[in-house]
């Protein structure tokens, strides 16, 4: 029988350019009713000792390989990963390493925002071996039409001002998934900034919006088991995702 839980993917830390620490990151989760999150800091895999659970709440640790262009998320892996100009080269060591791995924010590349520059792939489908796409991400859909004019607006009500996943992106995931399969995933790419006196996207309201469920058998509280059915919910598909 499977069983639906409720999480997150694509958190940074003070591990790297996130302003939380992993316990406030945790700390945040609980709050935010969560079953589980995957903290995916840049180029590192600082935080993989601490996996585990934290009461209710599974934490997993990933990394976001991520060179000036073409970030991947690299889920299940031992050892971290270097970015590299080849991006076929860290797909497939994730792969070697028996992890699995999504593509990010492919189309993005305006830069709207200091602090959020873009890393835009070219010609991501031309690549191999890869498991999936984050087809919806939170950051680089609020903020691709902002400017420092409409940014306060845009922070006292940060929802209103999505408006989903790129059409360009569905078209090109449903292509891709004729030939063979490709999971969709949301991605939050929250990093916690602050633009005083305002919080861009805290951790806790941020971890109550888009986020990924997922079908996977009971998680009982033993890490090994539960962290083995939760990334093969993703990687297999067994998931989807909502602005909740």
């Amino acid at each position: 029988m499977c069983h639906e839980y409720v999480g997150v993917i694509h958190i940074h830390t003070t591990a790297s350019d996130g302003c939380g620490t992993f316990e406030e990151v945790v700390a945040s989760g609980k709050k935010a009713g969560l079953d589980f999150l995957i903290i995916t800091d840049h180029d590192v895999l600082q935080h993989k000792e601490k996996e585990g659970w934290y009461g209710r709440l599974l934490v997993l640790v990933g990394e976001e390989i991520s060179p000036p262009k073409a970030h991947y998320l690299a889920l299940n892996i031992q050892r971290a990963i270097p970015p590299s100009s080849n991006p076929q080269s860290y797909i497939d060591e994730v792969n070697r390493q028996k992890g699995f791995g999504f593509i990010t924010h492919p189309y993005h590349k305006e830069r709207r925002l200091p602090f959020l520059p873009p890393h835009p792939w070219e010609d991501f489908p031309t690549y191999s071996f890869f498991q999936g796409i984050e087809i919806w991400s939170l950051m680089y859909d609020w903020v691709k039409k902002v400017n420092f004019l409409t940014l306060p607006y845009y922070l006292l009500f940060p929802i209103r001002h999505l408006s989903g996943p790129p059409p360009r992106l569905l078209k090109e995931w449903d292509r891709l998934c004729k030939k063979e399969k490709i999971v969709g995933i949301a991605g939050l790419d929250v990093h916690g900034n602050k633009v005083f006196p305002f919080s861009i996207f805290s951790y806790t309201f941020t971890f109550r919006t888009l986020r990924t469920h997922i079908w996977c058998k009971k998680l009982t509280g033993n890490f090994s088991q539960d962290k083995e059915s939760v990334y093969r919910a993703l990687k297999e598909g067994n998931s989807f995702f909502a602005l909740d």
